[in-house]
């Protein structure tokens, strides 16, 4: 399944790591992908990919909006 992870701060990257862990890709949507916030989550979870909010939207199977 792929997983969109609506967010890109540490409540994203841990679900990210959940979610990767049991086989699913993730896409990070960020407002900013070469921001520091999207560099540091593709860092975190060198698997995922990272796109503008609405097109990792577009792409998942699931959209999560990952907000402490």
């Amino acid at each position: 399944m792929k997983v969109a992870l609506l967010r890109t701060g540490g409540v994203a990257i841990d679900l990210a790591k959940g979610f990767v862990s049991r086989g699913h890709h993730v896409v990070f949507g960020s407002c900013n992908v070469h921001g520091e916030a999207a560099l540091k989550a593709l860092a975190a979870v060198p698997s995922a990919t990272v796109a503008l909010h609405a097109d990792a939207a577009a792409q998942a199977d699931i959209a999560v909006l990952a907000t402490p």
